[in-house]
């Protein structure tokens, strides 16, 4: 049997090199100061929830309820002073639940990990978004159909024990 060679067009490797570069684009793009994160970078930790994924992210503490990642603290500042945006729409606050006062902050628990596409923390103020964020501003962005592959599945088991 005689070897015969095979020319390839393009040999495209994807690892961790890649979502870096992902997120070094987004900082690049971005007028102020920024961190982001990817799918793939979320998909790497076991986040049960976005405040879990977005805490990978410099600069991101967590305030924890029962244990789980609940609101972001963005360089120190109180959760209460963030803006939080999904694809661009401002999301309203959701802790009524233990009495607290509203305020601008976010139950990320009520948002799964696997939704994000792309999230993005805003260090500083800019002109395109709605005004009041002290602390920062992130902004998520879900997902799009055409971002998965054909036929792709993706599935997750998880367990809770207390």
């Amino acid at each position: 049997a005689a070897d015969q060679a095979t020319d390839l067009d393009a040999v495209q490797v994807v690892g961790i090199r890649a979502s870096l570069e992902k997120s070094l684009d987004t900082k690049r793009n971005n007028a102020g100061i920024s961190e982001a994160i990817t799918a793939e970078d979320i998909g790497k930790f076991p986040s049960t929830n976005v405040a879990e994924a977005l805490s990978q992210i410099p600069g991101v503490t967590l305030d924890r309820r029962f244990g789980q990642g609940e609101r972001v603290s963005i360089d120190g500042t109180d959760p209460s002073l963030n803006l939080s945006f999904l694809d661009g729409h401002p999301v309203a606050q959701a802790i009524w639940l233990y009495g607290e006062q509203p305020s601008r902050g976010f139950d990320y628990t009520l948002l799964a990990p696997q939704i994000l596409g792309r999230a993005e923390i805003l260090k500083s103020s800019e002109a395109r978004l709605t005004e009041g964020s002290l602390g920062g501003t992130v902004l998520m962005h879900t997902r799009q159909p055409l971002d998965l592959d054909v036929n792709e599945v993706a599935a997750s088991i998880g367990y809770s024990y207390s």
